[in-house]
């Protein structure tokens, strides 16, 4: 769930590792490429450039995971929420920031991100609830 806050921390040691190494060695995979790549390639995405889950396309194995983008993200404001959107050919893809760092106004190409499929929800005019995609936040490599 995404309703916890961590407001503090207390290292064990003097251990560095970054954060990258960390993940990959507790096997836990890093798409990489484009947003197709994400949630076991279910992704769906709506005129608008907003990519869902929804039970009658199937679900992913997991509702977080990391990616590292190959093109850089644009932030954008859109409905009162701030985007960040992956250049496509046929139209921008995009995704709600929903993290606690300041946004940015690019994200470089090669950045680990953190991304999240939000709680299900049904908009009017839905024919069924879906999970949206949103950044959660991102990471130096």
């Amino acid at each position: 769930m995404e309703d916890v806050l961590v407001t503090g921390q207390k290292p064990k040691g003097n251990i560095e590792i970054k954060i990258k190494d960390f993940i990959e060695a507790r096997g836990i995979p890093i798409w990489k490429g484009s947003p197709d790549q994400l949630f076991d390639k279910l992704l769906k995405w709506t005129p608008n450039g907003s990519g869902y889950i929804s039970n009658s396309n199937g679900l992913p194995k997991n509702s977080v995971g990391f990616w590292i983008c190959d093109k850089s993200l644009s932030r954008v404001s859109a409905f009162g929420k701030i985007r960040y959107e992956y250049p496509d050919a046929n139209n921008n893809r995009g995704m709600v920031y929903k993290g606690v760092d300041k946004h940015i106004k690019v994200i470089p190409a090669g950045t680990l991100l953190r991304v999240s499929l939000a709680k299900w929800m049904s908009f009017a005019g839905d024919d069924e609830p879906k999970c949206w995609l949103q950044l959660s936040g991102w990471y130096d490599l």
